[in-house]
């Protein structure tokens, strides 16, 4: 179900130009339209001190993002959250206790958030809503968006690559390797994603 929509993502120019908003855009679109969710929003760290709503995408023109930042400490809380449970995914029953949220609403919606890593670091999440009463998001749902979490972090990464490399021949061999090996990586488990 998700093998064609996930191979439109990987094939996605936007992914070697490293642009990060267009790319998460696309991401956010095809997480609400097919997943039937409510909104889905990226959060990335935009400095030292705190993590942003960058990028916002709801089934309905009337809802707003009006998010506010989270600061690097509440982050720090999600991380060691993530890192002592071993979770790909910080699930609703998690996220209604989690006061590092600030304003958004837990507690109406069901949330799901899917850490954004970048070289085993965790840069942001994914956070997708949706209405308690509606289907729990299944295992080869929450592959998908694994998945496409692993193009962003393609995409972030070749943005870094562009920013601090002085030498544009090997900014260009370093992109090329590691777009390739992010990709074969997403094209294993779009293999094991058809097998589910």
């Amino acid at each position: 179900m998700y093998t064609k929509k996930l191979i439109r993502l990987l094939d996605s120019s936007s992914i070697d130009q490293g642009d990060i908003a267009g790319f998460s855009a696309q991401v956010l679109q095809i997480l609400v339209e097919s997943l039937y969710l409510d909104d889905a929003s990226l959060w990335l760290k935009t400095s030292a001190n705190q993590v942003d709503c960058v990028g916002f995408h709801a089934s309905s023109d009337s809802a707003l993002n009006q998010f506010t930042a989270i600061d690097s400490t509440n982050f720090d809380k999600f991380i060691n959250q993530l890192n002592n449970s071993s979770h790909l995914v910080y699930a609703f029953n998690n996220s209604q206790h989690a006061t590092w949220l600030g304003d958004v609403d837990v507690t109406h919606y069901r949330a799901t958030l899917i850490p954004v890593k970048l070289q085993g670091h965790i840069h942001g999440f994914i956070m997708m809503r949706q209405k308690p009463y509606q289907a729990t998001l299944d295992s080869p749902t929450i592959q998908f968006v694994i998945s496409a979490c692993f193009a962003l972090a393609s995409t972030i990464k070749s943005t870094q690559h562009s920013l601090f490399n002085n030498s544009p021949s090997q900014r260009e061999i370093q992109l090329e390797q590691s777009v390739r090996e992010h990709n074969e990586g997403l094209r294993k488990m779009l293999k094991n994603l058809e097998k589910a």
